[in-house]
């Protein structure tokens, strides 16, 4: 369980680094 906490936990980070990721090309093409 608590494995499988970790791994959600990690997958939640990287899906939210690519969100940021995102925000930052979509802003940077509209400058």
């Amino acid at each position: 369980m608590f494995y499988l906490y970790d791994k959600l936990k990690r997958t939640n980070q990287l899906l939210l680094i690519q969100e940021d990721n995102n925000n930052y090309n979509y802003n940077f093409k509209k400058c």
